[in-house]
Parts: structure tokens; C-alpha cells; sequence
């Protein structure tokens, strides 16, 4: 999915997201139940030899932070390189506010492969299950759509190109809508890991960055209360977990706000770097020495 694209109207509120294994895949779509949901991240993949550390960190902060159920971490999810996908009960209005993830689809599973099943099934119980999707949409005839198919696996026969044209040619045959790669209002998603395809037709932003938790602890240092929230989301995008300075004056509402972010409201006076909430400060106006000459961060507000 390229950044800035369309991906279809999502609510404003959104209510938390139910991914069961346990019905049938067709039944869920019909119910507007979904099997899983796919995360994505970018940064994270670019991380060499310690990759998997940041993946088992943003596991962990999306089942700390989002997950309603008391179960284990390799119970509600799985890991493959580019994606993280969760089975499970998860508050979707906190999956995007998770550093680290850069977007979230909930999807719908389909088992097997063309070369168990056969082409022309396989794509049928693709279709299958797209199908109940679409069909609230189908009654605007003006729509522009696009199939976007992603093999993460290449366990198909068929190429990315003759997926999107099979399952596209049916949706024109049910909705009478045009193709448009560029400009659309529906993407109907695949991706296929191994022999399951995962098809979607919602696509949620979320913050990118990395996850709270894999840099250093950074203070930081007193001024206006929002420069101080600013500055502590931009370090917690880095992530870096932040502090605060005794009687730094927060409010409970900001307080309330950082949780949301995976960051407790923490004061102390151990730490690696200070971090300026006011730009006008320089260099040579922060005591090092008070500071046990730790690193100074300016980030940019």
C-alpha cells in the first residue's frame, strides 16, 4: 500500500476489532467478523542482524497496549518478515497510536493454494469472500476500485498481475465499477503468506516510527506544557521512553494521553540524554554539569 493512497471510508470511533479462527471465513465476512488483522511496519524491517529484537518489542507493546484477552503472545500473534498478524480480540482505536506500525488491515483468511485446490477454486473461495464485502458498496455505481494482490510467499503459480485481473473482472461483473489504479475509492487487498490469502478492503493509518522501548531513556527538561508533550511524542516516535523532572507541573489529561502511547508518566533522574522542549534554547544554555553532562536532543517542535 503506498502512503497517500485512498483506503475507503473508516469511522471516526472505531470499535474493537474481533479476530477469531474458530468460523468459517465466508460466515465472518458476512457478519463483518474478521479472521485476523495484518500489522505493517517499515522502519522496522530496515533494522539489520537485531531485527527481530525491534519485531519481538512491537509484539509486545500491540499485546500489552491493544489486546483484550488474557492470553500469551504466541497464542494472538505470528511473525513474518514485513508483517505481524493477530489473532485475538484488539481495541483498534489503540493500534494507531502504537509506534512502529505503519498501517492495519483486518482480514479475512483463505486456506489452501491453487496447487491444492485448483486455480479456478482457489480464486472462487477468494472471491467468495470478498464478495459479502462489496456488497453494501455495489448499490454506488460511480465507484473507482483496484485489486492490489502482494505474494509475500511466492507459492503461487499465477503472478500478482493475474490475481488482481481474476478477482477484478468479478467485482466489475457484481458492482458495474471502473478500474482506476491511481485514483479509487475501494482497494480490494491480498496478500499471501504460505497457503493462506488474506483479503481486505480497509487499510488503517498508524504512526510508523519505532517502537517505545528500543533506544534510551531521555529527560525531559521543563517549559511550556505542550512543547513538553510534543517533545515527548517525537522522542517516543524514536523509541526512546521518556521522564520528567520532579514537579514538572504535567496535568492528568497529558498524563492519560502518553499511556495511550505505551509511555507511563514517570518521574526521575536517571537517564542517558536530556531532551529541550523549547527550540530557543542552545547548547550552551543547558547545564551540562547538572545534568551529569548527559547527551543534549533538540528535537524539532
Amino acid at each position: 500500500m503506498k502512503p497517500g493512497k485512498k483506503t475507503g471510508k473508516i469511522p471516526k470511533k472505531s470499535s474493537p476489532i474481533v479476530a477469531t479462527t474458530t468460523a468459517k471465513t465466508i460466515k465472518n465476512a458476512e457478519l463483518g467478523l474478521p479472521d485476523s488483522i495484518l500489522i505493517r511496519y517499515n522502519e522496522v524491517g530496515l533494522k539489520g542482524k537485531n531485527r527481530s529484537v525491534f519485531e519481538k518489542k512491537l509484539v509486545k507493546n500491540i499485546v500489552d497496549i491493544a489486546c483484550l484477552e488474557s492470553r500469551s503472545i504466541d497464542e494472538v500473534t505470528k511473525r513474518y518478515r514485513g508483517r505481524i498478524i493477530l489473532n485475538g480480540i484488539f481495541d483498534s482505536e489503540k493500534l494507531n497510536k502504537i509506534y512502529g506500525v505503519s498501517s492495519y488491515s483486518p482480514a479475512f483468511l483463505v486456506r489452501g493454494s491453487p496447487t491444492s485446490n485448483g486455480i479456478d477454486a482457489w480464486i472462487e473461495d477468494i472471491w467468495n469472500t470478498i464478495k459479502p464485502m462489496l456488497v453494501g458498496r455495489k448499490l454506488n455505481n460511480n465507484l473507482k476500485f483496484r485489486v492490489s494482490t502482494r505474494r509475500l510467499t511466492k507459492t503461487t503459480p499465477m503472478n500478482s498481475t493475474e490475481i488482481n485481473a481474476l478477482v477484478g473482472s468479478r467485482v466489475v461483473d457484481l458492482t458495474g465499477w471502473t478500474v482506476n489504479l491511481n485514483d479509487y475509492d475501494v482497494d480490494v487487498g491480498i496478500e499471501i503468506i504460505e497457503d493462506v490469502a488474506y483479503v481486505f478492503c480497509e487499510t488503517h493509518d498508524g504512526p510508523g516510527g519505532l517502537p517505545v522501548g528500543v533506544s534510551g531513556d531521555v529527560l525531559v527538561l521543563p517549559g511550556p506544557e505542550k512543547m513538553m508533550l510534543e517533545c515527548a511524542l517525537k522522542l517516543l516516535k524514536r523509541g526512546c521512553t521518556v521522564s520528567f523532572t520532579p514537579g514538572s507541573g504535567i496535568k492528568d489529561s497529558t498524563k492519560e494521553l502518553l499511556t495511550k502511547y505505551g509511555q507511563r508518566y514517570v518521574e526521575k533522574d536517571n537517564h542517558w540524554a536530556v531532551a529541550c522542549p523549547i527550540t530557543k534554547y542552545g547548547s550552551n544554555e543547558v547545564d551540562r554539569a547538572q545534568y551529569n553532562n548527559s547527551l543534549i536532543l533538540f528535537p524539532l517542535i
